[in-house]
């Protein structure tokens, strides 16, 4: 297990350094043209956005426990127009605390999500793509493994494995500067799951902020 924890961290450094890498790339694509020569540029880069994020405060777990728990999680939006973008989340989480103190217990999780954001308010600068304050719904799809005495405590079985299907709506405030993205934003759903023990009802909240970068604009 400790391997596979090695190979997410490695994944998700090569996430955000292929990030960069592809910003320096195209960072100039369009801005430039050559003497007597018309500017011409990719329908695909020119005026639309994609941008690559974490969620930092996740992160802040692996060292704080000393590796035992973590959350690792990157995502991609893209801008379709001025008002409207979609996004595609993935997250890790592991938690081996309790184990390690002499309990046992053990969780791991792994879901996806996508969401789709509507920003209310239209920008003057027409540059300016998916700004501002954005609300939208979003679907998620977890699956997870609990294992230990505190399962069977709560539950009535030694494990507890299986997987939900998640819906509910996002609010947030992005702000795009210097090819720097920052979201804070808050959400609420629920949803039903299938697990070894029966059918289950899910709540779910979410209050985080999201970080990253423009490499493609």
């Amino acid at each position: 297990m400790n391997c596979f924890r090695h190979i997410m961290l490695l994944l998700f450094a090569v996430f955000m350094v292929s990030g960069s890498a592809i910003a320096q790339d195209f960072g100039t694509v369009g801005e430039e043209k050559a003497e007597g020569v018309e500017k011409t540029t990719s329908d695909f880069l020119d005026p639309y956005r994609l941008t690559l994020r974490i969620r930092p405060l996740s992160y802040l777990l692996y060292p704080m426990t000393s590796g035992n728990m973590g959350s690792f999680n990157g995502r991609v939006d893209y801008a379709i127009s001025r008002n409207f973008a979609l996004g595609v989340e993935l997250n890790y989480y592991y938690n081996y605390v309790w184990p390690n103190a002499g309990l046992d217990f053990s969780w791991e999780l792994t879901s996806i999500r996508i969401d789709a954001n509507y920003f209310i308010f239209k920008e003057s600068n027409e540059e300016k793509y998916a700004e501002g304050f954005h609300l939208g719904p979003y679907l998620k799809f977890k699956m997870e493994n609990r294992a230990g005495v505190g399962v069977l405590n709560t539950i009535g079985v030694s494990r507890l494995v299986g997987n939900a299907l998640i819906g509910g709506g996002l609010l947030g405030y992005q702000v795009v500067k210097n090819r720097f993205v920052f979201d804070p934003h808050i959400g609420l759903g629920g949803g039903i799951g299938s697990y070894n023990i029966g059918g289950t009802i899910h709540g779910d909240f979410r209050l985080g902020l999201s970080i990253g970068m423009v490499v493609l604009k």
